[in-house]
C-alpha cells in the first residue's frame, strides 16, 4: 500500500460514524461533458442523501450527475436524516476552447507547490506529452510581487487583478486554495477575472507558462496578496464529535479556550472531550495530547495524559524557556504545562481536591475550578479562580498567593486585594505594555462585565455591569451600563481587548479612551440570531441580520493574531473573523428622502440613496455596491417594515418605493456593502402621519 493511500485511510478511519463522503474529489471536466458524483455515509441508518450545487447555471439531478457551463462550482451532498451532517466539493468546468488541457487527474495540495508545471495535469497543446513530463523542463523566473493586497468581501463578486505580461504568452493561469479546495481558471490573455469566493484564500498567484523550444518552458510566477474580509469556517461544521482531520472533516465536542502558537497555530481545550487539539496552519486539526472522551488526572506523554473538562488556556512567552501551552485543568482544580511534544506535567494545585490555599510551593496550593489564564513575560502566571471567587498568581519562582478577592465571598464590588469582589469569573487577558510604563494591565471577564485589575491588585469595572446583563451598545459607554451578556473568552490585542459575548451571540471590540469609557463595537454576530453562519462582518450593522451577513451561535473562546485576524470557538467548531487591515477611504453613502422627511401612512413615497465612492477621486466608473433600507421604530429598535434591498452601479442615486402602514416616528437605515465587503452606513428620521 503506497504511502498516500494509508493516509488517505487513516483520516478516514478518523471520521465519526455517519459522516458524507463524496467521491470524485476535486474533478476538472470539459465543457459539454457531465460529472457523476457518488455519496456514501457509512454505518449510517438512513443512508440517503439530497444533492445541491452552487455556482452560476450548474444543475444537478436526485442521482448525482452534474451538467453545467464553464465555471467553478460547489457540490454538496446532505443526509437527509439530518441535512446538517453533509460534505462538499470542488468542481471544475473548462471552456471548450482549452479541451485539449482537460484535467483528468484528481487535484491534489501538491498541485500548488512552486511551480505550476511541475504537478499540473494539463495536456500540452503543441507537444504529446503533458507540462511536468520528465521530458519538459520548466524554468522558474520568479515574478514581481504586488505590495497591495486585493480585498474580497464573503460571498460578493470581486475582480481579481494581475499585471499583463508584456509578450503574448502560452498559458495563463490563476490558482489558490479556497477554503481547503483548489481553484483554478485559465486566464490567457487577460488582466482580471471576476469571482466570488466563501473561504479564505491562500497561495494565489497567477503562472504564464512560454515555450522556448521542444519541451522546454519558462515559467513566470506573479504571487497575488488576496484577502477575504468576513466570518469564516476554521475548523470543524458544527457536528459534534471526536476526529481530527482538515477544515470541516475534523470535529469537536465542546472547544472553549483558545490560544495561538508562535507557529501560527490555534490551540483548543475541548472540555466535553477532555483534550487539547492543535489547527495547524494548514487548517489541519490534531489532538495534541489526551484521550477523547477519557477524563481522569494523569501526566506523561501525549497518549498516557489525561485531563477532566480544561477550559481555558495560554501560551507560554517566547521570550523565556518553559512549555509551550499552560492549562486550566478545571474539573481536576489544577494547572498543567503541555510542552511542545505534548507532555503534560501539573505546575500548581492538588489533582482532585478543590478549595483554597497560597503556597510557597505551587503543587501544594490548592484551587476551585480554575478558569482564565494569562501568562506575563516574567513567567507570572494569572488564575481566575471562579470557584473561590479570586484572581491568584503563580508567581515563576513556584509560589501560590491571591492578587484580588475575598476568598469564598462573590460579589461586584470594586476595591484593592482583599476588598474586591467577584462574583462570575471567566476569561483573562493581560494588555501590552504601554509606553513608559514597566507593568502590564490585567483584565478579566466578571459576571456579565469586564473588570481591569492592575499589578497590585485594585480592581475596577472596565465595560459592562457584573450583575446585570445588556445588549452591545456600539459606541463609547460609562463603567457600569450593561452591554455585555455572559461574556465568556477574553483576548488582548493591542490597545484593545475581544470578547466573546455568549449571551449577545456577538464577538465584541472593546476599545479604551481617555476618559475611562470603553469604545465598544459589534464585529460579528446578532443577539437576537443564535446560528452559526458564515459571512460579512456585521460591523455595528444596526437592525437584525440578513442572510449575507455571518452570525455565531454559542461563542466561548477567543484568540486574536497580531494583524487582526480572530479567532473565535462556537458551539462544535472553531471560526475565524478575518478583517483585513488595508480599507478603502470612502465617503459614506447618503440618504434622499423627499417632502421634507415627511410621509403619509398608507401612501407610496419615494426613497432615494447613493452608494460610498472615494475621497477626492472621480472614477468614470464608480464600484458597484449593494444596498439595503431598513426602517426601524426608534422606542424599540425593531423594524417598522420589511427590508428593501439592491444592488447598485452607476454614479446617479438608486430609488426605491416604500409605504410605511402606521403613523410615528422612523428612523430610516441606508446600508451600503462594497465589493470588498466594507460595511457602510447612513441613518436619517422621518415621520410618518396619519393619513388624511
Amino acid at each position: 500500500m503506497s504511502l498516500p493511500t494509508a493516509l488517505c485511510l487513516a483520516l478516514l478511519a478518523l471520521l465519526p460514524l455517519g459522516a458524507v463522503e463524496v467521491e470524485p474529489r476535486h474533478p476538472v471536466i470539459q465543457a459539454g461533458e457531465t460529472c457523476a458524483f457518488r455519496a456514501r455515509v457509512p454505518d449510517a441508518e438512513d443512508p440517503r442523501c439530497v444533492w445541491s450545487v452552487r455556482g452560476e447555471g450548474g444543475a444537478i439531478g436526485a442521482d448525482g450527475v452534474f451538467a453545467g457551463p464553464p465555471g467553478t462550482y460547489r457540490v454538496r451532498a446532505a443526509r437527509t436524516a439530518d441535512l446538517a451532517d453533509f460534505a462538499e466539493t470542488g468542481l471544475v468546468v473548462l471552456p471548450s476552447e482549452t479541451a485539449l488541457r482537460v484535467a483528468v487527474l484528481v487535484l491534489g495540495r501538491e498541485t500548488f507547490q512552486p511551480g505550476w508545471s511541475e504537478a499540473l495535469p494539463f495536456r500540452d497543446l503543441q507537444g504529446p506529452g503533458r507540462f511536468g513530463d520528465p521530458g519538459a523542463v520548466v524554468k522558474a523566473l520568479r515574478g514581481g510581487d504586488r505590495p497591495d493586497s486585493q480585498i474580497f468581501g464573503y460571498g460578493l463578486e470581486v475582480s481579481v487583478r494581475w499585471a499583463r505580461p508584456v509578450a503574448p504568452p502560452g498559458v495563463q493561469l490563476l490558482s489558490f486554495l479556497e477554503s481547503w479546495e483548489p481553484r483554478r481558471f485559465e486566464v490567457t490573455g487577460l488582466a482580471s477575472l471576476r469571482i466570488r469566493v466563501h473561504g479564505p484564500v491562500r497561495g494565489a498567484r497567477v503562472e504564464t507558462l512560454t515555450r522556448i523550444a521542444e519541451g522546454r518552458w519558462t515559467s513566470r510566477t506573479e504571487e497575488l496578496s488576496l484577502w477575504v474580509r468576513g466570518l469564516m469556517p476554521l475548523a470543524g461544521n458544527g457536528l459534534a464529535g471526536d476526529a481530527d482531520g482538515l477544515g470541516l472533516a475534523a470535529r469537536f465536542r465542546r472547544p472553549e479556550g483558545l490560544a495561538l502558537m508562535p507557529d501560527g497555530a490555534v490551540a483548543v481545550a475541548d472540555s466535553q472531550a477532555h483534550v487539547i487539539r492543535v489547527i495547524h496552519p494548514d487548517r489541519g486539526a490534531s489532538t495534541l495530547c489526551g484521550s477523547p472522551g477519557d477524563s481522569g488526572h494523569q501526566d506523561g506523554d501525549p497518549a498516557s495524559a489525561r485531563f477532566r473538562g480544561p477550559t481555558f488556556l495560554a501560551a507560554w512567552p517566547e521570550s523565556r524557556p518553559g512549555p509551550a501551552l499552560v492549562v486550566s485543568d478545571s474539573g481536576n482544580h489544577v494547572i498543567r504545562a503541555v510542552d511542545g511534544q505534548g507532555r503534560v506535567t501539573t505546575l500548581a494545585g492538588v489533582p482532585g481536591r478543590a478549595g483554597h490555599l497560597d503556597a510557597p510551593v505551587a503543587r501544594d496550593a490548592l484551587f476551585q475550578d480554575p478558569q482564565g489564564l494569562a501568562v506575563d513575560e516574567a513567567g507570572n502566571i494569572l488564575v481566575a479562580d471562579r470557584g473561590n471567587h479570586v484572581i491568584r498568581k503563580i508567581s515563576a519562582e513556584g509560589a501560590v498567593t491571591t492578587l484580588a478577592g475575598l476568598p469564598g465571598s462573590p460579589g461586584a464590588l470594586d476595591g484593592a486585594g482583599p476588598g474586591a469582589r467577584f462574583a462570575g469569573l471567566r476569561g483573562l487577558a493581560l494588555s501590552v505594555n504601554l509606553p513608559g510604563r514597566a507593568f502590564y494591565n490585567l483584565y478579566v471577564v466578571d459576571g456579565h462585565s469586564v473588570r481591569r485589575v492592575t499589578p497590585v491588585g485594585e480592581v475596577t469595572v472596565f465595560c459592562g455591569d457584573p450583575a446585570v446583563p445588556g445588549p452591545p451598545c456600539g459606541s463609547a459607554i460609562l463603567p457600569g451600563k450593561p452591554c455585555l451578556n455572559q461574556p465568556h473568552g477574553l483576548a488582548a490585542a493591542g490597545n484593545y481587548l475581544v470578547v466573546a459575548d455568549r449571551g449577545n451571540h456577538a464577538v465584541q471590540i472593546l476599545r479604551p479612551d481617555w476618559e475611562g469609557r470603553a469604545v465598544c463595537s459589534t464585529v460579528a454576530g446578532d443577539p437576537d440570531l443564535a446560528v452559526s453562519r458564515s459571512g460579512l462582518l456585521r460591523c455595528n450593522i444596526p437592525g437584525p441580520l440578513e442572510e449575507e451577513y455571518g452570525a455565531l451561535d454559542q461563542p466561548l473562546g477567543v484568540t486574536v493574531e497580531p494583524w487582526g485576524t480572530i479567532f473565535v470557538s462556537d458551539g462544535a467548531a472553531v471560526v475565524q473573523c478575518v478583517e483585513p487591515s488595508q480599507t478603502a477611504f470612502l465617503k459614506p453613502p447618503a440618504l434622499l428622502i423627499p417632502g421634507r422627511r415627511v410621509a403619509a401612512a398608507g401612501a407610496p413615497f419615494t426613497v432615494g440613496c447613493s452608494g460610498p465612492r472615494p475621497w477626492g477621486l472621480e472614477l468614470d466608473e464608480p464600484p458597484p455596491f449593494l444596498w439595503s433600507l431598513a426602517f426601524i421604530d426608534p422606542r424599540t429598535g425593531r423594524p417598522a417594515a420589511p427590508r428593501i434591498k439592491g444592488e447598485g452601479s452607476g454614479p446617479g442615486p438608486e430609488f426605491a418605493k416604500v409605504t410605511l402602514e402606521e403613523p410615528g416616528e422612523m428612523e430610516v437605515h441606508l446600508t451600503c456593502v462594497t465589493p470588498e465587503g466594507l460595511s457602510l452606513k447612513c441613518v436619517e428620521p422621518m415621520t410618518v402621519v396619519p393619513a388624511t
